[in-house]
């Protein structure tokens, strides 16, 4: 008999109260540990854009997350795989966003980050 394969569940923090477990939001059920990682990225990458301003520079739009921003993570994680901190892959969103902003002037999407 093989043992059921438990799906991967997207949980997601919200900064502004951070360590409250009682603010934490159960996001959906994954089959695989790549959908519910590609599930953290849009979750993070859709809370970066929600500070966006015009003229806002990377600092600003990295620290507006990090106050007020959501914080996905899945549970359960497998061994051998470890979604990047959301420290890191917010940094990285706010760099390529922050430029292509500065450089494009105009935004319709961002790119997908790949850490």
């Amino acid at each position: 008999m093989t043992k059921k394969q438990d799906k991967f569940k997207v949980y997601i923090d919200d900064n502004f109260h951070y360590m409250n477990e009682g603010s934490r939001q159960f996001d959906g059920e994954y089959d695989t540990y790549e959908e519910a990682e590609d599930r953290c990225k849009e979750i993070v990458e859709k809370s970066i854009m929600e500070f966006y301003k015009p003229g806002i520079t990377e600092s600003e739009l990295s620290q507006g997350y990090f106050v007020y921003g959501e914080e996905p993570f899945v549970i359960p994680t497998p061994a051998g795989k470890c979604f990047p901190t959301t420290h890191d892959y917010r940094m990285s969103v706010a760099k390529s966003f922050s430029c292509r902003c500065r450089y494009n002037k105009r935004l319709f999407s961002i790119d997908k980050v790949t850490l």
